[in-house]
């Protein structure tokens, strides 16, 4: 069985990069990729996606305060925060807000139970 991602970033080069990425793993599939978070309810209720892949910044979205919303409406879902931001702020506030945060090529997760690693081929602190 695939693992089903949705992708979510403002930008669109950024978003297809990791999209094109995603395509050559075997067990993951991408569901769906959002530019526009406004739609993200929308999108997961559409796709059911195991784990949804999401910016930390995005115009008019913080993409930790939309974490802690998603959780709230979707306990099960599993969310990976991507940023290229190495301030110790942004780290800690999106490691509890969410589980999982990727930045500067290091995925750190507190429980999360997808194998993170397929998604950055390396490994991650727990």
């Amino acid at each position: 069985m695939k693992i089903k991602v949705l992708l979510v970033d403002d930008h669109l080069l950024v978003l297809l990069g990791i999209k094109q990425l995603l395509e050559h793993e075997s067990d993951l599939e991408v569901v769906n990729t959002i530019c526009d978070p406004a739609g993200i309810n929308a999108a997961i209720s559409k796709n059911h996606p195991d784990v949804v892949v999401m910016d930390i910044r995005m115009k008019g979205y913080n993409g930790i305060e939309l974490t802690k919303k998603l959780i709230e409406s979707y306990p099960n879902l599993k969310i990976v925060i991507l940023s290229a931001y190495n301030d110790d702020e942004y780290i800690d506030a999106s490691y509890h807000a969410c589980l999982c945060v990727h930045y500067e090529g290091k995925l750190c997760c507190r429980t999360c139970k997808c194998d993170q690693t397929k998604f950055f081929g390396q490994q991650y602190h727990s």
